[in-house]
Protein backbone atom coordinates (compact mmCIF):
# COMPACT_ATOMS: atom_id res chain seq x y z
CA UNK A 1 0.00 0.00 0.00
CA UNK A 2 1.12 3.16 -0.90
CA UNK A 3 1.28 6.83 0.52
CA UNK A 4 -0.99 9.52 -0.49
CA UNK A 5 1.25 12.55 -0.50
CA UNK A 6 -0.86 16.03 -0.18
CA UNK A 7 -0.40 18.49 -3.07
CA UNK A 8 -0.19 22.00 -2.99
CA UNK A 9 -3.82 23.22 -4.75
CA UNK A 10 -3.53 25.02 -7.80
CA UNK A 11 -5.44 28.53 -8.18
CA UNK A 12 -8.19 27.26 -9.94
CA UNK A 13 -8.38 24.67 -7.59
CA UNK A 14 -8.70 27.31 -4.23
CA UNK A 15 -11.63 29.41 -6.30
CA UNK A 16 -12.93 26.58 -6.91
CA UNK A 17 -13.28 26.07 -3.33
CA UNK A 18 -14.12 29.06 -1.93
CA UNK A 19 -16.97 29.30 -4.35
CA UNK A 20 -18.53 26.05 -3.07
CA UNK A 21 -17.95 26.92 0.26
CA UNK A 22 -19.62 30.67 -0.79
CA UNK A 23 -22.45 28.11 -1.69
CA UNK A 24 -23.16 26.43 0.97
CA UNK A 25 -22.74 29.25 3.85
CA UNK A 26 -25.54 28.85 6.32
CA UNK A 27 -26.36 32.13 6.10
CA UNK A 28 -26.72 31.90 2.41
CA UNK A 29 -28.72 29.02 2.03
CA UNK A 30 -31.24 30.50 4.91
CA UNK A 31 -31.61 33.51 2.32
CA UNK A 32 -32.28 31.09 -0.38
CA UNK A 33 -34.84 29.19 1.65
CA UNK A 34 -36.06 32.37 2.35
CA UNK A 35 -36.19 33.84 -1.20
CA UNK A 36 -37.65 30.86 -2.29
CA UNK A 37 -40.55 30.84 0.37
CA UNK A 38 -41.54 34.70 -0.84
CA UNK A 39 -41.35 33.41 -4.40
CA UNK A 40 -43.54 30.08 -3.76
CA UNK A 41 -46.05 32.54 -1.22
CA UNK A 42 -46.89 35.10 -4.04
CA UNK A 43 -47.11 31.77 -6.82
CA UNK A 44 -49.65 30.10 -4.22
CA UNK A 45 -51.31 33.24 -3.80
CA UNK A 46 -52.22 34.07 -7.70
CA UNK A 47 -52.85 30.66 -8.53
CA UNK A 48 -55.62 31.18 -5.64
CA UNK A 49 -56.98 33.86 -7.15
CA UNK A 50 -57.09 32.09 -10.70
CA UNK A 51 -58.46 29.55 -9.18
CA UNK A 52 -61.32 31.30 -7.65
CA UNK A 53 -62.20 33.68 -10.86
CA UNK A 54 -62.18 29.85 -12.49
CA UNK A 55 -64.71 27.78 -10.20
CA UNK A 56 -66.99 25.49 -11.86
CA UNK A 57 -69.35 27.79 -13.04
CA UNK A 58 -66.94 30.15 -14.84
CA UNK A 59 -64.75 27.09 -16.06
CA UNK A 60 -68.06 25.47 -17.60
CA UNK A 61 -68.15 28.84 -20.02
CA UNK A 62 -65.02 28.76 -21.47
CA UNK A 63 -64.55 27.09 -24.77
CA UNK A 64 -63.10 23.66 -25.17
CA UNK A 65 -59.44 25.03 -26.64
CA UNK A 66 -59.58 27.08 -22.91
CA UNK A 67 -60.28 24.78 -21.16
CA UNK A 68 -57.56 22.68 -22.54
CA UNK A 69 -55.04 26.10 -22.23
CA UNK A 70 -56.47 26.25 -18.61
CA UNK A 71 -55.71 22.82 -17.79
CA UNK A 72 -52.31 23.06 -19.10
CA UNK A 73 -51.26 25.69 -17.55
CA UNK A 74 -52.24 24.37 -14.28
CA UNK A 75 -49.68 21.14 -14.89
CA UNK A 76 -47.30 23.10 -15.61
CA UNK A 77 -47.25 25.68 -12.42
CA UNK A 78 -47.58 22.52 -10.61
CA UNK A 79 -44.73 21.04 -12.50
CA UNK A 80 -42.56 23.75 -11.82
CA UNK A 81 -43.27 24.22 -8.13
CA UNK A 82 -42.52 21.23 -7.79
CA UNK A 83 -39.38 20.74 -9.82
CA UNK A 84 -38.01 23.69 -7.92
CA UNK A 85 -38.57 22.42 -4.26
CA UNK A 86 -37.02 19.48 -5.50
CA UNK A 87 -34.01 21.65 -6.72
CA UNK A 88 -33.61 23.33 -3.61
CA UNK A 89 -33.79 20.17 -1.28
CA UNK A 90 -31.07 18.47 -3.07
CA UNK A 91 -28.87 21.16 -2.99
CA UNK A 92 -26.86 19.73 -0.13
CA UNK A 93 -27.27 16.37 -1.22
CA UNK A 94 -24.85 16.64 -3.95
CA UNK A 95 -21.50 17.27 -2.46
CA UNK A 96 -19.30 16.92 0.73
CA UNK A 97 -17.15 19.42 1.11
CA UNK A 98 -14.91 17.78 3.01
CA UNK A 99 -14.28 14.87 0.16
CA UNK A 100 -11.94 16.28 -3.05
CA UNK A 101 -13.66 13.98 -5.14
CA UNK A 102 -17.04 14.89 -5.07
CA UNK A 103 -15.70 19.19 -4.99
CA UNK A 104 -13.55 18.35 -8.21
CA UNK A 105 -15.90 15.77 -9.72
CA UNK A 106 -19.04 18.56 -10.12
Amino acid sequence: MTAHVPRPLSDAEVKQLQSLQALFDPAASLKRVDDFSKWIFASVGVIGTLGAAFSNSALSGLAACGKVVFGVAVLLTGMSFCRNSCDRTDLGARQSLQSGGDVGGH
